[in-house]
């Protein structure tokens, strides 16, 4: 069995050698296509995980209170980095896990010009009311909201309260206060005003460093009132659950059950829980993870649709050569050599083909074919064809066909 002689048998059966060729090609282009979508739904998960803002909040047991919660040093000091002179630090903290920590604390204060309530915050929008896109803040010059990164003894007023002040006649605008606690003590604390917040008549905004000093020299604590943060890296959410909110923070129960806390030696369960807000997260993932298995699916059925094919093709073909191949079988030729001659036929046309499709989608989309369903299509058409070419082929009436004739 030469390969010119093979090629003259194909050239003279056209339309069989079109048909093989047509649904390899169209099997490999499926495919291939259905790889390009798998490929385009995983590109855009990581760039969902890699670009999605993911945020966390201590909160109340039943998640439905996340400000005025009163919570203690140590909950604080978990998203700090703390030094060895901190109050109450904790064994494990949270920063390798977080970032653009948002937290504040209040005291009572009093100014030349009345009663004021003194915020030390790590962020400005650790006030919930105040948003980067609503502009509520009007910043002097040199300033931005990056100060309360600093320990900078700088403040942001109320509109009125900077009225008051610049009425001072003072080039350099400074607020004097008296922090008080319960007891009536008090520790001054002098703020060069740095920006003016609208709509806050009462509220003192300054960096946590300089507020913290004054406060734990008054109370020898903190009670903070929030905290939030956004998390680093969204891989490793999973992993900061388990590592480090499970270790300090119940998970949110809107039943508010106390769970119970054995590793502390003084509460009995925890008070307070941690949400982590990945839903929109998950399920985005969840929906593009979802469209890549459909993808998977689908080759699979084409690889299942390309051997049903090949069955129907080869049958007919076979069919409409019995004359033909039993001719060669009455002229000693053995029936094993006929079904491979059949059998490579088919997959020259079909690899020739596929080859030739899967090389050109290659070249227009520079991605790597998926070469098990390639494999898969080209070894589905050849069984397929194949196997419906057996029954005839092993059918000994052929031989009394080729009498008759």
């Amino acid at each position: 069995m030469s390969m010119p002689y093979l090629l003259r048998r194909m050239q003279r059966r056209k339309k069989m050698c079109v048909i093989v060729g047509l649904s390899a090609f169209i099997a490999g282009a499926l495919v291939f296509g259905f790889h390009i979508g798998s490929i385009s739904m995983s590109r855009q998960v990581e760039e969902v995980i890699d670009n999605s803002i993911v945020t966390c909040a201590v909160t109340n047991l039943t998640g439905t209170q996340q400000d005025g919660l009163m919570l203690p040093d140590w909950a604080a000091n978990l998203f700090r980095v703390t030094t060895s002179e901190s109050v109450h630090v904790p064994k494990t903290s949270f920063m390798d896990y977080v970032k653009d920590v948002r937290m504040k604390f209040s005291m009572e204060a009093v100014s030349p010009y009345g009663s004021v309530q003194i915020f030390g915050a790590t962020s400005i929008y650790a006030e919930r009311s105040v948003t980067p896109q609503e502009n509520m803040i009007d910043w002097l010059d040199g300033f931005d909201d990056s100060l309360f990164e600093s320990d900078a003894e700088v403040c942001v007023v109320s509109d009125d309260l900077y009225k008051l002040l610049q009425q001072s006649g003072s080039n350099k605008l400074v607020l004097s206060v008296k922090a008080r606690n319960s007891k009536e003590r008090t520790a001054d604390l002098t703020l060069t005003v740095a920006g003016v917040i609208h709509g806050k008549s009462e509220s003192v905004y300054c960096p946590w460093a300089p507020a913290s000093k004054v406060c734990l020299d008054l109370n020898g604590h903190l009670n903070v009132d929030c905290i939030s943060a956004t998390i680093k890296d969204n891989r490793r959410i999973d992993e900061f659950k388990e590592k480090c909110a499970s270790a300090y923070f119940a998970s949110v129960d809107p039943r508010g059950v106390p769970q119970p806390w054995e590793a502390s030696p003084i509460y009995d369960s925890y008070p307070y829980a941690l949400e982590v807000y990945d839903q929109t997260l998950n399920e985005t993932v969840r929906t593009l993870e979802n469209g890549m298995t459909v993808f998977q699916i689908c080759q699979i059925a084409v690889v299942i649709l390309t051997l049903g094919m090949g069955f129907i093709v080869g049958n007919l073909s076979v069919k409409h050569r019995q004359k033909e191949l039993a001719l060669q079988n009455v002229l000693g030729l053995p029936r094993s050599s006929i079904y491979s001659e059949v059998f490579v036929e088919f997959t020259i046309v079909s690899f020739s083909c596929l080859a030739v499709g899967v090389a050109i989608l290659a070249i227009i989309f520079r991605e790597s074919p998926p070469w098990l369903y390639v494999v898969a299509v080209l070894a589905a058409s050849c069984l397929g064809v194949t196997t419906g070419a057996m029954p005839i082929l092993t059918n000994k009436d052929i031989l009394l066909m080729a009498e008759k004739e």
